[in-house]
């Protein structure tokens, strides 16, 4: 069974209102990693996913892109941009809705 006690905090940002949800154990792992190893690991993993991609290997593809997905939150919390990158995930869904036209 999984503790999750310690998992989620909820930080928002009221200016515009975005929320952000912060799994504390990201932060743990990447003051643990530190930048230089977050980077290092985040361009393996984005090797392996375009090589899990070319081979249409469908089950790889998702756990390379949870990879990269944690490594980039990683990343985002270690330059303490993890409420700017929730607002460009925002942004980035927003602007897809609307160019297929449903908002």
């Amino acid at each position: 069974m999984v503790n999750i006690s310690h998992r989620v905090s909820i930080r928002s940002r009221d200016d515009r209102g975005v929320v952000c949800m912060i799994d504390d154990r990201i932060t743990i792992i990447a003051e643990k990693n530190g930048v230089q190893t977050i980077k290092h690991l985040l361009l393996l993993e984005l090797e392996e996913l375009r090589q899990a991609i070319e081979n249409n290997d469908e089950g790889n593809i998702i756990e390379e892109i949870q990879d990269v997905r944690i490594l980039g939150e990683q990343y985002a919390t270690m330059k303490n941009k993890r409420v700017e990158s929730q607002e460009w995930y925002e942004f980035k869904i927003d602007r897809t809705m609307k160019r297929l036209g449903v908002e």
